[in-house]
């Protein structure tokens, strides 16, 4: 099986931090690389971060960083920094304040990788807004025309076409 690097990407912003770590370490994949990064936030609990994924780590997550930029870099360059240092053919990026929500989200995107054809660098998933406790849908972030592409049941090639040829609203 093919490891799986999930990058939490934080800056400042620890509230639900948590719940973000918490919803890989519970992610049945079986190989997942786990990078925890910091955009050089003044008092980042690093040891406190450390103590909460050694106390809750699973048997799937293979490796572990812990780390924060020297300073403060901003997104894009965060995310390139976080990309370099990944070692697993998939990568996925979560916010410090978003969460997976299911336990079988990685093991999705892997089985969307390989359904798709070998030149298939990019697997996006919906993003949806719930409630703190997970069980209230608040909204979408997509179209209603990319929404109706997504439920119930997906037209891939219609999804794709769309996704490729998307154009934000004037």
């Amino acid at each position: 099986m093919d490891l799986f690097t999930v990058v939490v990407l934080c800056y400042r912003n620890w509230e639900f931090l948590a719940d973000a770590i918490s919803s890989v370490l519970k992610q049945d994949y079986p190989e997942i690389e786990l990078i925890l990064s910091d955009d050089s936030s003044d008092g980042f609990p690093q040891k406190d971060i450390e103590d909460f994924v050694n106390a809750n780590i699973s048997r799937n997550i293979r490796k572990v960083l812990i780390r924060t930029e020297k300073v403060n870099v901003g997104t894009v360059l965060h995310l390139n920094h976080n990309v370099k240092l990944a070692s697993g053919k998939y990568i996925c990026f979560l916010a410090a304040d978003d969460m997976f929500a299911t336990d079988h989200g990685l093991s999705q995107y892997a089985d969307a990788f390989i359904q798709s054809p070998d030149d298939t660098q990019l697997v996006m998933a919906q993003t949806a807004m719930y409630n703190r406790r997970m069980d209230e849908l608040e909204s979408y972030y997509l179209t209603p025309h990319m929404q109706s592409l997504l439920e119930p049941d997906v037209n891939y090639k219609e999804l794709y076409k769309a996704c490729l040829l998307y154009t934000s609203p004037s």
